[in-house]
């Protein structure tokens, strides 16, 4: 389940990289059984490995490490080269799955299973990677998300990623998309779509983040697409054209205080000449988890 049963070209950075890590996760893994005799159920980092997810940027499991999970102390097992981790709800239903011929904790359950292993950003993160847009390496939805962990039993991390769950969103392209997004929800920026579709008579065009009520879009320059740069400056141009007004952010605006604040302070001033009204305020992810959360605006349904 989930195999890539052929390597995706170069030229899709996401999905070639997706395979590439699939590839040695599942070398990996049948090093570690063979050498136990015992059969390896994939976790942690392992698991998104396998899954075709990115990896966070940190966490607190041990990247060089095959993690893998059994249900009691009993059972753990001790081998150069992995990490073995006690977890009761991989017993749950629907928390283990097969990627060729490894056990592998399902993407609910390594969603789950990691709300103990990564910050609230990296989790959320997590959790768009796994809903993404790209048919290839999408791999659940936030709603199956959401059961697996009502069926649980309590684990560390639930809360967070309850917390995690309210701020994510379905369709997204990427991790760094995921911060831009962020950063304009925590100064209370007008909601904005998620890869919104744009109609054109040359063809329909994805915005990464946009408000069709002021035209504005935000796309995220992620630098690694250099031969398709003038593709791109021709698709913004053509987008520009039909009236809405696109900003470009980066990754060194987004890691810089000072430059991420004068995007904004830009940002800002296009929604008011636009026409809109909003208190900007600033909230921490923590703030904002909570406060979604509790308004319900984004909240999952409980049943």
């Amino acid at each position: 389940m989930f195999e890539f049963l052929t390597m995706p070209p170069a030229t899709n950075i996401m999905q070639h990289r997706a395979a590439t890590a699939q590839r040695q996760a599942l070398l990996a893994c049948t090093d570690v059984a063979n050498r136990t005799g015992h059969t390896v159920t994939a976790a942690g980092l392992t698991a998104l490995q396998l899954l075709g997810a990115p990896l966070p940027e940190s966490s607190t499991l041990n990247e060089n490490l095959v993690d893998c999970v059994v249900f009691s102390r009993k059972t753990r097992f001790a081998v150069h080269g992995a990490a073995c981790h006690v977890w009761s709800n991989v017993t749950t239903l629907g928390a283990v799955i097969e990627v060729g011929t490894v056990e592998c904790l399902s993407p609910e359950a390594a969603f789950a299973y990691m709300g103990r292993h990564l910050s609230l950003l990296d989790l959320v993160k997590l959790a768009d990677s796994l809903t993404c847009r790209d048919e290839l390496l999408h791999r659940t939805t936030l709603d199956e998300i959401w059961n697996f962990i009502r069926n649980c039993t309590p684990f560390a991390g639930r809360a967070k990623c309850e917390h995690a769950l309210c701020l994510a969103r379905e369709r997204t392209d990427s991790p760094k998309e995921t911060e831009t997004r962020l950063a304009l929800d925590c100064e209370a920026f007008p909601e904005m779509t998620t890869n919104y579709l744009l109609e054109t008579e040359s063809g329909q065009k994805f915005l990464d983040l946009a408000s069709e009520d002021y035209r504005i879009a935000v796309e995220f320059d992620g630098r690694h697409h250099l031969s398709r740069i003038g593709e791109d400056h021709e698709r913004i141009n053509d987008i520009q054209s039909r009236l809405w007004t696109v900003f470009v952010i980066d990754n060194d605006t987004l890691q810089s205080t000072s430059r991420c604040n004068q995007f904004l302070d830009t940002l800002e001033r296009a929604f008011r000449n636009a026409g809109a009204q909003f208190t900007r305020r600033h909230m921490t992810l923590d703030q904002l988890a909570d406060l979604r959360k509790h308004r319900g605006r984004f909240a999952l349904p409980r049943v």
